[in-house]
């Protein structure tokens, strides 16, 4: 749901750039030579808000497991009561 949500933030503001350069932006070459570079942005950052998402819940998953927050404690495996 976080992806979809960012996927239509991107899109929004990637869309008015577009939309910007349509609109200033008369010669034809120049205008698609724009528009396929917001479309590159629109890619490149669609791919790190997704990767940042993907790390970011790999992190947590980790980092709240019962067993690292152990090892956290007690990080030379110490017994208890030694």
């Amino acid at each position: 749901m976080i992806l979809s949500m960012t996927d239509m933030a991107i899109e929004m503001v990637q869309s008015t750039k577009k939309q910007f350069v349509h609109t200033m932006v008369k010669d034809e070459s120049l205008n698609k030579i724009l528009v396929e570079f917001i479309d590159s942005q629109t890619k490149y950052t669609k791919e790190a808000v997704h990767k940042y998402v993907d790390t970011v819940s790999a992190v947590t998953a980790i980092t709240t497991n019962k067993d690292f927050i152990q090892s956290c404690m007690n990080p030379w495996g110490a017994k208890k009561g030694k």
